[in-house]
Order: structure tokens, then sequence, then C-alpha cells
């Protein structure tokens, strides 16, 4: 088996990716065999005709529905009978044109592929499932928009059939794009603030990406030695880095307080005198990554104040006044 080339490999990135076939040719026992690709054709000629005999059939139903909602339509389909209600009559619309649009979709790229050469043996069941996922997408959106738009007294004289077989066709066709839509409206509406929800989670598969937005106090006196800082994406994994001004950074002890808190425990040489501090956060893999460092200046020790007493003595005092 010959190796695949770098250029061979993103040419089986596959039909739902890309618009239109690469040419680069695939490796030959990647290459679905002709028999298959003749089979897959003649199975997706078949499906389509069957799809528009169907929706023929159907028509007469779909055009009594919208006329009258209590009048049921027999609909015969290879001489089995069946008589849908009204409202079942729409939903099978929406299943049936949905199904022609993923038809469309999975035919234009199944051309594409074996025209040029390009149908790899991964893709076969991304043909075989594309019918289902559009349908079930299409009938998704259906339920939807009649809970969100309409009434629930609405009967189907109310719904123009045209719009809901326009709309069914396109979620159909284009699954990927309506999908992204739908968790578009889903995370804006049910949108969790950072460092809660699956960042909180123990269990989370991937870390967040921690962000920096302040210390307390955001000034130290030299010989201070702890601090808190704010901002969002921490977890229990997380650790600090401080640096001065051109100088390495080193890793500093940590406690977790929250998904928007961390303390940290500074070493006696880093705030030996006055100077600056830069702080980072950086979470570890899966996901995770290096918030932006953010600066804590240290001012001279007050006079009488002994290094290490310093936090303790400005926290007295705002204590006695701050009330």
């Amino acid at each position: 088996m010959s190796t695949i080339s770098a250029r061979q490999t993103a040419a089986l990135a596959g039909p739902a990716e890309k618009g239109r076939a690469a040419r680069v040719p695939i490796d030959s026992s990647q290459e679905v065999p002709w028999p298959i690709k003749t089979l897959l054709g003649l199975f997706l000629m078949g499906l389509g005709l069957v799809l528009l005999y169907f929706m023929i059939a159907l028509w007469p139903a779909v055009q009594s529905a919208a006329t009258n909602a209590h009048k049921e339509k027999a609909i015969t389909w290879f001489g089995w009978s069946y008589s849908p209600t009204p409202d079942a009559a729409l939903l099978i619309l929406v299943i049936l044109v949905s199904a022609l649009g993923s038809y469309v979709h999975a035919t234009v790229s199944f051309t594409d592929y074996v025209g040029n050469r390009q149908l790899a043996r991964s893709w076969i069941w991304w043909y075989l499932l594309r019918l289902l996922v559009g349908t079930s997408l299409a009938v998704l959106f259906y339920f939807a928009i009649r809970g969100g738009f309409f009434g629930g007294s609405t009967d189907s004289t109310d719904i123009n059939p045209y719009g809901v077989a326009a709309l069914a066709g396109l979620v159909g066709l284009f699954s990927k794009q309506a999908t992204d839509k739908l968790r578009e409206i889903f995370d804006t509406a049910f949108r969790v603030a950072p460092g809660y929800g699956d960042d909180a989670r123990g269990d989370s598969i991937v870390h967040p990406t921690p962000t920096l937005e302040a210390s307390e106090p955001q000034r130290l006196r030299a010989g201070e030695a702890e601090l808190v800082l704010v901002g969002s994406g921490f977890t229990t994994g997380s650790s600090v880095r401080v640096a001065q001004p051109g100088g390495p950074d080193v890793p500093r002890k940590v406690s977790f307080l929250g998904p928007q808190r961390l303390g940290v425990t500074l070493e006696a040489d880093d705030v030996a005198a006055p100077g600056l501090l830069l702080f980072t956060v950086v979470n570890p893999e899966p996901g995770g990554g290096m918030s932006q460092s953010i600066p804590v200046s240290i001012d001279e020790a007050d006079e009488g104040t002994e290094p290490g007493t310093a936090g303790t003595a400005a926290g007295e005092a705002d204590g006695a006044t701050g009330d």
C-alpha cells in the first residue's frame, strides 16, 4: 500500500466539508471500486425517482389540508393506500421535501467526487445516512417554527404548504448551515457565564482558556506575599507563572478559590524590593491555554512594618476604617 501525501490527505476531507472535489488523485487503495460506485449511483438514481413519485402522490392530500382542516384525503403509494390527517399530511410533506433537499446535496457531491476520481471508501456511509440527517433536522425545524410562531389551536388551513416545503427543502439541502444556526440561537439564548457550566465541572473533557482581569489587591507592598487573581475559566489544574519584566516566568503556589478566583502565594525574593511583577494563568490540555499577563506593582513597605506583615497591617487598617 502506497503512502498518502499531505495533498492527497487533504483531498480525503470528504463531501460534507468541501464544496467541490480537489483534482489531486487519492491513493488507489482508498478509492471506492467501480462496481460499488455503480451500485451507489443506481441507488441514488432510484431514490430520486421514488422521492419524486411520493411527492406527486402526496400533493393532493397537502392541497386538501390547506383548504379543509377536517377532511382527510387518501394517498396511494405503490398500491398501498393511506388517509393522513391534514396535520399528518404537512408532516409527511416536510419529511419528503427535506429528503429531496438532502438527495440533491448527496447526488451533486457524488457526481463531483466520482467524476474526479476522489470518492473514498470512508465516505460511503455519509451517502447512505445523508437523507436521514437532513430529514431529522427538517422535522425539528418544523416543530420549532410550528410551536414558536403559531398557536396551539392553529390548524392546517392557516399554514402555507409552499412555505413549509421551501423551508424543509432548504434545511435538507443545507443541513450543516441549519445546524450552525440552531447552535448559534441556543448559544445566545442559553449562554453560560465563563467559568461555569462545563468550565466548572471536574469531568469536563476540554479545559477552558483562562482570562485575567485584575488582582486583589491591585498593588502590593514589599514583603506582601499573597494576593488573589480575578478572571474566568480557572480550574483545579490551573497554574500561575510570575515574571519580572525581561526575566523568565516561574511557577508559584496556587490555591483554587473558584472558577473566577485563584489565590497565589509568592516567594520572599519576589517581593523583597519595589518593582513590577507579571502574572499569567495557564490551563492544561486538552483545550486550555495561557491567559494574557497582568502587571502588579510592588511599592515600598511602610516604615515600621516588618516584611511579611505588611498585608496583615494593611488589612487591619482597612477593617478599622471600613465601617
